[in-house]
């Protein structure tokens, strides 16, 4: 058992170094230009990177912070590593995330009657308002509906799916569909390669599979003329005109707390604000 020891510890020297070479090469960054930023020798860096010297947690995380890596792929350096993770990876459903529901719960109440959601990083439907709930329902009818202020179950809604998907009900009423799935598409792909999200890209990949989805890649992703880009959807021979804002936890302590993302629908006109309000008022 001894004897295998010194080997098991150069093979977490290696994983980890292997990691670093790997993310360091994403940013395009030197081996001098990383050292710079983290406050260690270059040889240094080249010997941790090769498996010749063991890195100690506070190197690995001074490393990690200089690189930008997203904090489970610092947890997955650390572990790599043989150290302990230093983010929390605990379910929305455990009391330990009972306080960021409380949070959550109370940014979702202050948008009423706008619809709001709470999402993972997945772009899964975590926690809805009323007002979202409401519009879901309209769209793709109540049994898919998220119940307001409740964790959601599997199989969760997916924002993306809703999106790009012909047959998720959603979206055959959105009016400007290729402008609004374009920026998603071209956003969503930058955000899964900055971040080295294997699951976000395979997000990505299965989204492609929908009709409509590859052309949208023919074009870049441009400016328009107004000062956010207008979600255009007609329900019932109503038009309504919104625009969205993410909300992120600062300074969070626990990965579902890092990779939340509250994303909240506002009235871009004074007739989309009257008939929200209005539909709300007689439900």
């Amino acid at each position: 058992m001894t004897t295998l020891e010194p080997e098991k510890r150069r093979s977490r020297v290696s994983a980890a170094g292997w990691m670093l070479r790997e993310w360091r090469s994403a940013r395009g960054m030197s081996q001098m230009g990383l050292s710079q930023e983290a406050g260690v020798s270059t040889r240094h860096l080249s010997f941790v990177e090769t498996g010749r010297a063991e890195p100690s947690r506070e190197l690995l995380m001074r490393l990690s912070a200089a690189l930008g890596m997203p904090p489970r792929a610092r947890n997955a350096l650390l572990s790599a590593a043989g150290y302990q993770p230093i983010y929390r990876d605990t379910s929305w459903e455990g009391p330990e995330t009972a306080e960021m529901r409380h949070a959550v719960v109370l940014i979702l109440k202050q948008h009423e009657p706008f619809g709001a959601v709470a999402l993972n990083r997945e772009f899964d439907v975590m926690l809805a308002n009323a007002g979202f709930s409401r519009f879901c329902a309209m769209l793709i009818g109540p049994e898919r509906t998220p119940s307001p202020y409740s964790v959601t179950a599997p199989p969760r809604l997916n924002l993306l799916e809703l999106t790009f998907d012909p047959n998720a009900g959603v979206r055959p009423h959105m009016k400007n569909w290729p402008t609004v799935a374009r920026t998603l598409l071209w956003r969503a792909r930058a955000e899964a390669a900055a971040m080295r999200d294997r699951r976000g890209r395979e997000l990505i990949e299965h989204l492609m599979q929908y009709p409509g989805v590859t052309e949208l890649l023919d074009q870049p992703d441009e400016a328009g003329t107004g000062f956010v880009l207008p979600l255009e959807l007609e329900i019932a021979g109503q038009h309504l005109s919104l625009f969205t804002t993410i909300t992120t936890l600062g300074t969070p302590q626990d990965l579902a707390a890092c990779e939340l993302r509250i994303e909240a629908y506002h009235p871009a006109d004074a007739a989309t604000e009257a008939l929200i309000r209005t539909i709300a008022g007689s439900s």
